[in-house]
């Protein structure tokens, strides 16, 4: 089942601000707090927050661009 979900364009700014808040706090809570952890450098969080950082301003911008 496919469901067609229409929104407008001021919708479509609002969710795309929200996706680059979302890069905002992924890169800060898992990229500069793997970096900076008191148990050290923690490479699974640093690769797990590029991966969602990446996900979230891909879509972030493709919302932004769409028309």
């Amino acid at each position: 089942m496919c469901y067609s979900v229409n929104v407008t364009k001021e919708q479509r700014k609002d969710i795309a601000k929200l996706a680059y808040d979302m890069v905002k706090l992924t890169y800060t809570g898992f990229i500069i707090g793997g970096i900076i952890s008191p148990k050290g450098l923690n490479l699974f969080h640093i690769i797990l927050g590029a991966s969602i950082f990446v996900l979230f301003f891909v879509t972030a911008y493709w919302l932004s661009k769409k028309e």
